[in-house]
């Protein structure tokens, strides 16, 4: 029996991920499926394998598992924590960089190629809590795809954020809390922007108070009082720039 292999763009991001954070927890990394993903179909599943079952097949005949969990304990540089690859890349394929993934889920969310890349609420078993997954799709071209995933690397100067929607970027504003709204940590996600841009040194709490808000009038677009777009194409750009 031919071995299972992790298809190759996958192997490319779990490279990636090590390279940016080399120290990091590695105890809920996995790619190929155990007993209890064998008893269902999943992307954790080699396909072309006699007796499991994946949601899709691709031209080959070679056996090859199409998902990669990666660990969320860290230690991460400072910004670029696994929030930050998740949206690294969720961002590449929204704006149309990147179409290798089908999905993502962390967080007890999913974002997904079959609707443009927006998160939902995700109510599979796993919440994926500790760990992030990626499904990859079942493409020869993409499968094969060995180019860098953006997590090393400047973007380079392309237009800004134009496909963004307000799901992904909402309007924040001084005095709203992350804990008040639906858990998705947004304004948290600003502040680890802000620290790794200098320009914030508070707690990362997640409250929108007058410290978060000196740091957002420092990127000079508006008084600090509200994240909106503008400032979020800003923090975005420059994240994927430095």
């Amino acid at each position: 029996m031919v071995a299972p292999l992790l298809v190759p763009c996958l192997v490319v991001l779990r490279a990636e991920v090590d390279k940016l954070a080399p120290n990091r927890d590695r105890g809920a990394d996995g790619w190929i499926g155990d007993k209890a993903h064998q008893k269902e179909s999943s992307d954790h599943n080699p396909d072309d394998t006699p007796g499991v079952k994946t949601p899709h097949t691709d031209a080959d005949h070679i056996p090859e598992v199409h998902a990669l969990d990666v660990d969320s304990t860290g230690p991460w540089p400072t910004g670029k924590d696994l929030d930050w690859i998740t949206e690294t890349i969720r961002g590449r394929h929204l704006r149309g960089f990147d179409n290798r993934l089908q999905n993502i889920i962390y967080r007890k969310r999913i974002a997904s190629a079959s609707w443009g890349w927006t998160w939902k609420e995700y109510t599979g078993t796993d919440p994926h809590t500790g760990h992030a997954h990626f499904s990859a799709v079942y493409t020869s071209a993409q499968e094969a795809d060995t180019r860098s995933w953006g997590l090393l690397e400047p973007l380079g100067r392309t237009p800004a954020l134009e496909a963004l929607d307000g799901y992904a970027l909402p309007i924040l504003k001084l005095g709203d809390d992350d804990h008040e709204s639906d858990g998705f940590n947004r304004i948290e996600r600003a502040q680890r922007i802000l620290v790794w841009l200098g320009k914030y040194s508070g707690e990362l709490d997640g409250a929108y108070g007058p410290k978060t808000a000196a740091a957002v009038k420092a990127l000079g677009l508006n008084d600090g009082r509200t994240i909106d777009r503008d400032i979020w194409v800003k923090l975005y750009g420059l994240s994927r720039m430095g």
